[in-house]
């Protein structure tokens, strides 16, 4: 009887390790589930969101390069229309400017053909006109150019010398072979180049015409 009492207090002893540790584990386990675990999913929710924002900016980042790229061609296309609207008024104003040279230069050089009648500076749908009366160049009927015609032809090539070499004459007289023989003798005697001479052909049957003059028109060629 008093053998069993002595073992009695050596038996509890033996429990109270194995009991703190039951007790060391549930706090553990009492931590992981209410600390660590909890932690674990903030985390988890945090790094997704962190996802969702970088892919949310990456689009950002995205569409405004796709913006940034449209408004540079917008307005690559607004510089080239101002670049187009610019180069052509000033080929507009290089038109004038040498149309207003020709026509200073034509009034000086053959003023005693104006001043006498046989020759009148006009302009017609935006074209310089010689209008030059037949009698000055041709005799009667012939398609001869006469002396006194071949010297207005030669004072004309000359102002055709001083003048741009891109613009050309378009000649229109009465018949095909008077159109040719003013050509010919500015070309020839009056050393204008071929290329800045042409010649208008006949008018078509029943078109107006004007009879007893030639008209050399001005033709201003762009760049």
């Amino acid at each position: 009887m008093y053998r069993r009492q002595g073992n009695e207090p050596s038996s509890r002893i033996d429990w109270l390790p194995w009991g703190l540790s039951v007790f060391g584990a549930s706090c553990a386990v009492f931590v992981l589930v209410k600390g660590v675990l909890p932690e674990r999913n903030a985390n988890r929710e945090l790094v997704q969101q962190v996802a969702r924002l970088e892919g949310d900016l990456s689009r950002i980042r995205e569409d405004a390069r796709d913006e940034v790229s449209r408004a540079q061609d917008k307005l690559a296309q607004q510089a080239l229309a101002t670049q187009a609207e610019v180069n052509a008024a000033r080929e507009q104003e290089r038109l004038r400017a040498a149309k207003d040279a020709a026509r200073r230069d034509f009034a000086r050089s053959l003023a005693q053909y104006i001043d006498g009648g046989d020759v009148a500076l006009d302009e017609r749908a935006g074209d310089l006109v010689l209008v030059v009366r037949e009698r000055l160049l041709f005799p009667g009927s012939t398609s001869q150019v006469d002396p006194k015609g071949r010297r207005f032809l030669r004072q004309l090539a000359e102002s055709i010398h001083r003048l741009p070499a891109e613009q050309v004459y378009r000649i229109g007289g009465k018949t095909d072979k008077q159109q040719r023989a003013i050509a010919r003798y500015l070309e020839f005697a009056g050393r204008v180049p071929h290329a800045q001479l042409t010649t208008a052909g006949l008018p078509a049957p029943g078109a107006p015409s004007s009879p007893g003059l030639v008209e050399i028109v001005l033709l201003l060629r762009k760049r």
